[in-house]
């Protein structure tokens, strides 16, 4: 009986193995979870984490959420493998769903070394691009350094960056541009507006007066004077001092006073040089960083492209795949398991009839054995009745007992004095007592005869002891 409810056990586990992604499934969890249960007891550990596989997965597919098929794919992670990364690629949708930075890189911890996770990376841009802001670009770059994205993370910031710089439109703005990204496409340009801006500003510092010949205003030997002293400055960036030399050149300034174009002119001319070869390095630098840019963009955005595009339609084929096999099984074993059950439920209601056959015949064991219990009490009780009366009789015959040993000892006492009497010389003994008391001679006897039986008792007691005893 044990080997086939064992053997009814291994073929339901097997069976719930088989049809877990069923729709319709008459097998209730708790069953299953008992099964499992019973299987480990009985030694057989792969069966029963195989099943324990399974009802995840079908407890996996009703909730269908994120956190539900990622732990089966991380507790499973070599059967999640050998049935096509189902749990896996579920999680990922799920992730895909949600949206999520936060989803994205939770999701990579599961296989970190996956070429998988670059899907996830991209993902985690698009969300990036999707704020379209500095931060979350910088953010990104953080997390994803050695990435093509963050190339092209740098890009965007570089155009972001600009496009707030041509907003201002303000010397200043430009220059923190060019400072703060000097490998930048933009900076050439931003250089030229930083000009333009600067002249602005010049041009709106002299509103209506006059640097002409004709009608020259004091305030222009002051704002020729103040771009000298800003081109004098080393800390300041190379650009910076280039642009107000350049402005210095302007026609505006050229009726200046002598000494300011005299001094300019004697530091200038090596300025200008050492200015020259400057730019010339930097746009050298700008025009080799460009094409280096350009070509990985270029080389980086084609391989991810078709990486992506290789990986979504093997996900594709992966899911159609798992699903149209999950569909097979489903179909293929619906029948058995119904059979299996109906077996298995058979089996345990014939064990039933049989278990509660033995409870009745126990029943009625148990029955004959309180009627045997019951008899035997009454029968105690006539015992114990009878030992009491025998008891009240033994009490009664050493009640007799005495009497008859006092009634003996009391005969054996007289005839102790009888015999004491008879072997006494009472004419010996009276006689002298007589003559000297004057009593008669039979007074005389009776008076030693009383004397002899007031002592009699004792000394017979002590002979009688001694006679019957030693």
């Amino acid at each position: 009986m044990h080997k086939l409810l064992y053997c009814s056990f291994i073929a339901y586990s097997l069976l719930c193995t088989a049809s877990a992604m069923a729709v319709v499934n008459p097998c209730q969890v708790s069953d299953k979870e008992k099964i499992i249960r019973l299987l480990n007891v009985a030694g057989e550990t792969e069966s029963a984490t195989l099943c324990a596989f399974w009802l995840a997965m079908e407890q996996a597919q009703q909730t269908n959420n994120y956190e539900k098929w990622k732990a089966v794919a991380v507790k499973n992670p070599e059967l999640d493998q050998q049935y096509g990364f189902v749990a896996y690629l579920k999680t990922w949708q799920q992730a895909q769903q949600q949206q999520q930075v936060d989803t994205y890189k939770n999701f990579m911890q599961i296989k970190p070394n996956s070429r998988f996770n670059l899907n996830a990376i991209h993902a985690i841009y698009l969300l990036a691009k999707q704020q379209d802001k500095i931060s979350a670009y910088r953010t990104f770059m953080t997390d994803f350094p050695d990435t093509p994205q963050a190339v092209d993370a740098l890009l965007r910031i570089h155009e972001l960056a600009y496009a707030k710089a041509r907003e201002k439109d303000t010397p200043e703005y430009y220059d923190a541009f060019i400072l703060t990204f000097p490998d930048a496409v933009q900076v050439p340009e931003a250089i030229n507006l930083a000009f333009e801006a600067e002249k602005k500003q010049i041009l709106g510092k002299l509103a209506d007066k006059k640097c002409t010949l004709e009608e020259f205003d004091p305030l222009c030997d002051r704002l020729a004077n103040g771009l000298f002293n800003k081109m004098l400055k080393d800390e300041l960036a190379t650009h910076i001092r280039n642009r107000e030399y350049l402005l210095l050149k302007e026609d505006l300034f050229q009726y200046t006073t002598t000494s300011s174009n005299a001094q300019a002119h004697k530091i200038v001319t090596k300025l200008l040089e050492d200015i020259k070869n400057q730019l010339d390095e930097n746009n050298q630098k700008v025009d080799e960083m460009k094409q280096s840019v350009i070509a990985l963009i270029i080389a980086e955005h084609k391989q991810l492209t078709g990486l992506i595009q290789q990986q979504g339609q093997e996900l594709k084929t992966t899911i159609q795949t798992g699903n149209q096999q999950l569909t097979n099984t489903i179909q293929q074993q619906g029948q058995e398991l119904k059979a299996v059950i109906k077996v298995h439920h058979d089996f345990m209601a014939q064990q039933f009839v049989q278990v509660n056959h033995q409870l009745e015949q126990i029943d009625q064991h148990l029955t004959r054995v309180d009627e045997n219990v019951q008899e035997t009490n009454q029968q105690l009780e006539k015992i114990d009745k009878n030992v009491q009366a025998v008891d009240q009789h033994l009490t009664q015959v050493n009640e007799n007992v005495n009497k008859v040993s006092q009634e003996i000892n009391s005969l054996q006492q007289e005839q102790f004095v009888d015999s004491v009497l008879g072997a006494v010389p009472f004419g010996k003994i009276a006689k002298p007592i007589a003559k000297l008391t004057g009593a008669s001679l039979t007074t005389m006897k009776r008076a030693v005869e009383g004397s002899i039986r007031a002592i009699a008792p004792d000394v017979t007691a002590t002979v009688v002891d001694y006679l019957f005893n030693s």
